[in-house]
């Protein structure tokens, strides 16, 4: 009997050496844990400052929109303008062809008197000569200018394509968060269901309930993180379909514009064709102003308004060069605003490309946890059943133990 308690003792000895192993296995363990919580935080950290960084981009957009606001209400003001330009500029058209109607009413009813003289028409013809050659310089002017303005229109062309292409673009980032979204709530469908299976086997966990505790926490606060990164990308979707919206009504304002630039080329072009057509009723009477002098005295008052028409005229042509400056300007402003969203739209790029990164990391990382409580379920599983047998064997010492005591009491009787 005496034997058997040794090997007894012996067994409990090994049985209390590997429980040894067991709790030094568990303790490394719970240092991995400790390890790989400090790691979560410093991840949540790094997220925070992702958030923050969020914030301020923002806050630019919307110091953006404001100044392209700003930029629409002086376009519409500088339309305006052009239309009452335009208004102006039809009724001085009108009024240059009532005086046409009556300068060859009058030339027809004094044809006779024309006839008549030549010596004066003779040095008005240099003047003439002079004139034409002037009209042609303003000629070729013009056309350089309708140059100008095609190419212009061919550029803000290629504009339009590029901001269609961002569209596009941009659509496409929106569909990728819309998946991304999709993705994080099914991941907070996953740990909803671990946070039941972990209140299911409470009992089971009552010895480490104080580590258990943390870690539901930690789920519960990363639960919480990813429901307001879902609400980030969902306000970060609806602040891309704005920036949509917007280039889609920015487009349409160039596109009117080309039509506005467009119209005022077929009223140059028209214009060209009435100075061309002035200039060979100017050739063909030049022959009959030869032949008279008398008429032209008489004529002075009708000569000094035609020079404030022409006046008139040549203040119309500045206004016209300073409104093409003007929107010169205007499409280097364009020009720099587009190239700025184009900057804005890169950011944003490399900055979803930083969330999805993140987001991989997170996914890994939740993961790493689930297999690691799966590993600490079934290590805790084995320690119970471990304690059970202890449990039954110590009973069993005891029985021996008690049956040695009457042994012994029965020998020394």
């Amino acid at each position: 009997m005496i034997a058997k308690n040794s090997n007894l003792i012996a067994k409990n000895s090994n049985l209390i050496a590997k429980n040894s192993n067991l709790i030094a296995k568990n303790s490394n363990l719970i240092a991995k844990n400790s390890n790989l919580i400090a790691k979560n935080s410093n991840l949540i950290a790094k997220y925070s400052n992702m958030i923050a960084k969020n914030s301020n981009l923002i806050a630019k957009n919307s110091n953006l929109i404001a100044k392209n606001s700003n930029l629409i209400a002086k376009n519409s003001n500088l339309i305006a303008k052009n239309s009452n330009l335009i208004a102006k500029f039809s009724n001085l058209i009108a009024k240059n062809s009532n005086l046409i109607a009556k300068n060859s009413n009058f030339i027809a009813k004094n044809s006779n008197l024309f006839a008549k003289n030549s010596n004066l028409i003779a040095k008005y013809s240099n003047l003439i000569a002079k004139n034409s050659n002037l009209i042609a310089k303003y000629s070729n002017l013009i056309a350089k200018y309708s140059n100008l303005i095609a190419k212009n229109s061919n550029l803000i062309a290629k504009y339009s394509n590029l901001i269609a292409k961002n569209s596009n673009l941009i659509a496409g980032n929106s569909n990728l968060i819309a998946k991304n979204s999709y993705l994080i709530a099914k991941n907070s469908n996953s740990i909803a269901k671990n946070s039941n299976l972990f209140a299911k086997n409470s009992n089971l966990f009552a010895k480490y309930s104080n580590l258990i505790a943390k870690n539901s926490n930690l789920i519960a606060k990363n639960s919480n993180f990813i429901a307001k990164n879902s609400n980030l990308i969902a306000k970060y979707s609806n602040l891309i379909a704005k920036n949509s919206n917007f280039i889609a009504k920015y487009s349409n304002l160039i596109a009117k514009n080309s039509n506005l630039i467009a119209k005022n080329s077929n009223l140059i072009a028209s214009y060209s064709n009435m100075i061309a057509k002035n200039s060979n009723l100017i050739a063909k009477n030049s022959n009959l102003f030869a032949e008279n002098s008398n008429l032209i005295a008489k004529n002075s008052n009708l000569i000094a308004k035609n020079s404030n028409l022409i006046a008139k005229n040549s203040n119309l042509i500045a206004m016209n060069s300073n409104l093409i400056a003007k929107n010169s300007n205007l499409i280097a402003k364009n020009s720099n605003l587009i190239a700025k969203n184009s900057n804005l739209i890169a950011m944003n790029s490399n900055l979803i490309a930083k969330n999805s990164n993140l987001i991989a990391k997170n996914s890994n990382l939740i993961a790493m946890n689930s297999n690691l409580i799966a590993n600490n379920s079934y290590l805790i599983a084995k320690n119970s059943n471990l304690i059970a047998k202890n449990s039954n064997l110590m009973a069993k010492n005891s029985n021996l133990i008690a049956k040695n005591s009457n042994l012994m009491q029965r020998i020394q009787t």
